[in-house]
């Protein structure tokens, strides 16, 4: 699920199945959907911070 088009894809979920099974959701800018959808639904917390990707790029910044 790419961020940038989450909320097309939040009626699709199973929400009782992620509160049943929960996993680290971590994420900025385009996760923020998928975040309050599943705190919303689940009550799960979720976490703001990085993508994997970031840690990809030539030069990772000295804050991440």
């Amino acid at each position: 699920m790419r961020g940038a088009n989450t909320h097309q894809n939040l009626e699709y979920l199973d929400y009782e199945l992620i509160r049943q099974n929960p996993k680290p959701v971590i994420g900025y800018s385009d996760t923020t959907t998928l975040q309050i959808a599943l705190f919303d639904k689940t009550g799960l917390v979720t976490f703001s911070g990085p993508a994997g990707i970031t840690f990809e790029k030539p030069v990772v910044p000295d804050y991440t």
